[in-house]
C-alpha cells in the first residue's frame, strides 16, 4: 500500500512539474498582478508601476523624458489657475475618460472653452493628476499621437498607432511591425487610420523602449506606451493587460500567442 501511494505520488508531482507550457496571450495579461508582484526592479514591486506617478518617476530614474507632474492629489481649483497650458485628468482611468488638454483655457479634443465651475463639476473631491501640455513635433499644441508598444521579455515587436482625426473628431489607428510595416488590426478598431505616416523618431523611440523593457520589465510582457514631442520622445504609460484583455480579434490573439512562445512567456 505504501509504494502504491508513493508512485502516485511521483506520479503527480511529474504531471505537476512537467506540464506542457500553454502560450495564451489573454490569460497571461489577465494574470499580470501575480506574475508582476514576484519581480521587482530598483527595490520595487513591478506591480507599482501599473501606475501614472510611478511611471513618471521610473521614467525620471532612467533618464527618460517623462511630462512633468505640476500637481497630483485631491482636486484643488487653485493649482489649475496657475498654468495655460496643461492636461488634467484622474490619477486611475482609462482612454481619454475626462482627461482635458488645455491650452489657453482651450479644450483640444472639443476646441471648446472652460471654465474653472466645469472642471470643479467633473473632478470636485477627486484624486487628479495635472501635468505638462507638451507640443507635438511641429512644436504646436495639437493632441499628440500616441504609440503603444507591445514588449515582449524587454522586445518591442507591435506598435499601436493612435493618432486624432480632425475631421472626424476621433482617434484613427494603425498597427505596425518593429520595422514599421502595417500590419493587421490586432484588436477591433472603431476607426481604421489611412495615414502614411513615419515619424522621424521611430528609431529612438523603439531603442528606448527596448532599453525601458530589458532593464525593468525583461521577465514579462508590458506594453509601453509613448508620446513624441519635438525631437524627444516621452514616455507616456505602462500597460501590463492592454484593454483588459478584451477586443482582440482571431488573428490578433493567434499573432500574441504565436510572440508569448517565441519569447517563452507561457501562462501557466
Amino acid at each position: 500500500m505504501t509504494i502504491l501511494f508513493l508512485v502516485i505520488l511521483i506520479l503527480i508531482l511529474f504531471l505537476k512539474y512537467n506540464k506542457k507550457n500553454e502560450y495564451d496571450f489573454i490569460k497571461l495579461i489577465n494574470n499580470w498582478t501575480t506574475n508582476y508582484s514576484k519581480l521587482s526592479f530598483n527595490n520595487i514591486k513591478l506591480i507599482n508601476y501599473n501606475n501614472k506617478i510611478n511611471t513618471n518617476k521610473l521614467g525620471i530614474k532612467l533618464n527618460i523624458y517623462v511630462p512633468k507632474i505640476y500637481y497630483n492629489g485631491k482636486y484643488d481649483r487653485k493649482e489649475i489657475i496657475k498654468y495655460n497650458n496643461y492636461v488634467i485628468k484622474p490619477i486611475n482611468g482609462h482612454s481619454s475618460t475626462n482627461v482635458y488638454l488645455m491650452s489657453n483655457g482651450i479644450n483640444l479634443f472639443t476646441n471648446k472653452k472652460h471654465n474653472i465651475k466645469h472642471f470643479d463639476n467633473i473632478f470636485f473631491n477627486k484624486d487628479i493628476i495635472i501635468e505638462q501640455l507638451l507640443p507635438n513635433e511641429n512644436n504646436q499644441y495639437r493632441i499628440l499621437d500616441d504609440f503603444k508598444i507591445y514588449t515582449f521579455r524587454g522586445n518591442p515587436e507591435i506598435v499601436l498607432h493612435k493618432y486624432y482625426d480632425y475631421d472626424k473628431n476621433d482617434y484613427s489607428s494603425e498597427y505596425y511591425d518593429n520595422n514599421w510595416n502595417k500590419i493587421e488590426p490586432l484588436r477591433k478598431l472603431p476607426k481604421k487610420g489611412t495615414l502614411n505616416y513615419k515619424s522621424k523618431n521611430i528609431k529612438k523611440m523603439l531603442n528606448i523602449c527596448k532599453f525601458i523593457g530589458i532593464t525593468v520589465f525583461k521577465d514579462v510582457f508590458v506594453r509601453l506606451d509613448f508620446y513624441i514631442s519635438n525631437n524627444n520622445v516621452y514616455l507616456g504609460e505602462i500597460t501590463p493587460c492592454p484593454n483588459s484583455g478584451k477586443g482582440f480579434t482571431k488573428l490578433g490573439i493567434k499573432t500574441l500567442n504565436n510572440l508569448c512562445k517565441k519569447y517563452n512567456l507561457p501562462c501557466n
